[in-house]
């Protein structure tokens, strides 16, 4: 929505947004539960505005929601809602229920698996490749001396960070 580092362009974009949302309803007052906290009156007011300002404050906010979303990642934080498990090899390991609704008694599980992202030997050698370009990782193979993890062999592991 504006350029990083310059103070000036930033204050100067707030006062554009706000002034812009004002004008079309967006800031009102949501309390007295009128519907002005719907998101279709919300997407239609903004297109009351100009559409350069609505590209800026949309600019803005993917910034703002990337920056979230990639500290929730870093720090394990995501949750990203159902997705569909792909995986060489999954194994359901465990289930427990992990809450019980008092009113119909239905049941809401946890359920753990164990994934196995198997990949050639070249491929392994061609990911490891393309991150060895920066120097200072911890990435490469290890090899696991735990001779049960594995039909009695030595376990390989690329770890790419």
């Amino acid at each position: 929505g504006c350029l990083p580092g310059r103070q000036d362009t930033i204050e100067q974009f707030i006062t554009q947004a706000k002034t812009a949302l004002a004008s079309v309803g967006v800031c009102e007052d949501t309390i007295h539960g009128d519907g002005k906290d719907d998101i279709e009156r919300f997407l239609n007011r903004i297109l009351g505005i100009a559409p350069v300002t609505q590209y800026r404050i949309f600019g803005s906010f993917m910034n703002i929601l990337n920056d979230l979303l990639r500290k929730a990642r870093n720090e394990g934080n995501l949750d990203t809602g159902i997705v569909d498990l792909e995986a060489t090899d999954i194994k359901a390991e465990k289930k427990t229920i992990v809450y019980v609704d008092p009113d119909c008694g239905a049941s809401t599980f946890l359920s753990t698996f164990t994934l196995d992202h198997r990949v050639s030997w070249e491929l392994a050698n061609t990911m490891l490749n393309k991150k060895e370009q920066n120097p200072g990782s911890n990435d490469g193979f290890y090899r696991s001396n735990n001779s049960e993890e594995c039909l009695g062999e030595p376990h390989v592991i690329l770890a790419l960070g």
